[in-house]
């Protein structure tokens, strides 16, 4: 039975992304990774396979060296950080703390989308708040008259509630700087599907796009992560 589909703005969700008072302690957030993985099924399932090994041999790594790093110390620490940083395809995130460590009820990271790098549209069950260090940023929510950008800047926090379709792009000349405060699960999902900033390629190949996207997919659907296809992220004004 062919139905008509409905625009992004008809199927938003009911929950929107709250701009908050900054004066509230920062809670649950993180930041979303590179989605426009709807429409690509075939790269997924061609390139599925390509560079496997090299990819668990890279995730091992990171897992390895959070894991040193809570095993280290349970004191109360200044400016704690891990030493982990991912590439997302083009934004970056920083463990500050590890999504490893015993006990640990949220993580907390450091992102960074750099001058004219986008998020593109996509959702999770997971909370996520960011606080804006420096920068500034455009959040996609959901308003009275559908999907709308706000902008954010150093100071602001938002909050994300749980499945909640959102988006990011940097606009400025500036990169943007947020504290991300989200649950130790979305945490892992960035070790995950993150590269070590150091192992990114000056130039991206067809063959490394092909990977990324691959392990993206797999780990979207691992962990219930939504993305919005290049038709939906563009009729937001996002386009690759």
């Amino acid at each position: 039975m062919n139905k008509k589909s409905k625009s992004p703005t008809e199927q938003a969700p009911q929950h929107t992304m709250l701009p908050l008072d900054r004066r509230r302690f920062v809670r649950l957030t993180a930041l979303a990774a590179v989605s426009a993985l709807a429409r690509g099924a075939d790269i997924v399932n061609a390139s599925a396979a390509i560079g496997d090994q090299a990819e668990q041999g890279v995730q091992a790594a990171l897992s390895s060296k959070l894991q040193s790093y809570e095993e280290k110390d349970m004191s109360t620490k200044m400016n704690p950080t891990t030493g982990v940083r991912v590439d997302l395809f083009g934004p970056t995130v920083e463990f500050l703390t590890s999504p490893q460590e015993p006990s640990i009820d949220f993580c907390v990271l450091k992102g960074v989308i750099p001058p004219g790098v986008s998020v593109p549209l996509h959702s999770h069950p997971d909370t996520e708040d960011f606080f804006v260090i420096s920068g500034e940023v455009q959040a996609l929510r959901q308003g009275a008259q559908g999907y709308e950008w706000i902008e954010a800047k150093a100071g602001d926090y938002l909050h994300v509630p749980s499945g909640t379709r959102h988006a990011w792009r940097n606009v400025s000349s500036a990169a943007l700087v947020s504290f991300i405060i989200t649950t130790t699960r979305l945490a892992q999902f960035f070790q995950e599907v993150g590269r070590p900033v150091a192992a990114v390629p000056q130039t991206e190949t067809a063959e490394g796009l092909a990977q990324f996207l691959a392990h993206f997919g797999a780990m979207s659907a691992k962990y219930g992560y939504w993305n919005a296809t290049p038709e939906e992220n563009a009729a937001v004004g996002i386009r690759f």
